[in-house]
C-alpha cells in the first residue's frame, strides 16, 4: 500500500509504478482503502524499488467493506 495514490497529474502507468515500488509484475489496478482507526500499519521501505518511496503494509487483512474505489491502471 502507498499513502499517495492519487495525486494531482496524470497517474503512474503500470511500468513505472512496478519500477517505483519494485513489484513482481505490473499492477493492474489502483484501490482506494479506507483503513479503520484501531488498526495498526507498519511503514517501511522498498526492496528492489526507487529511492524515496516506501511501503504501508497493515498488520490485519483489509475487510471488503473497506475497498471504497477500484480504477484500472493506464
Amino acid at each position: 500500500m502507498t499513502a499517495k495514490a492519487i495525486a494531482p497529474g496524470r497517474p503512474l502507468s503500470q511500468a513505472t509504478a512496478k519500477n517505483r515500488y519494485g513489484l513482481k509484475k505490473k499492477p493492474e489496478a489502483v484501490m482506494t482503502i479506507k483503513i479503520p482507526g484501531n488498526q495498526t500499519v507498519r511503514k517501511g521501505k522498498v526492496i528492489a524499488g526507487s529511492p524515496g518511496y516506501g511501503e504501508i503494509s497493515s498488520t490485519k487483512r483489509i475487510a471488503p467493506e473497506n475497498i471504497l474505489v477500484v480504477r484500472p491502471v493506464p
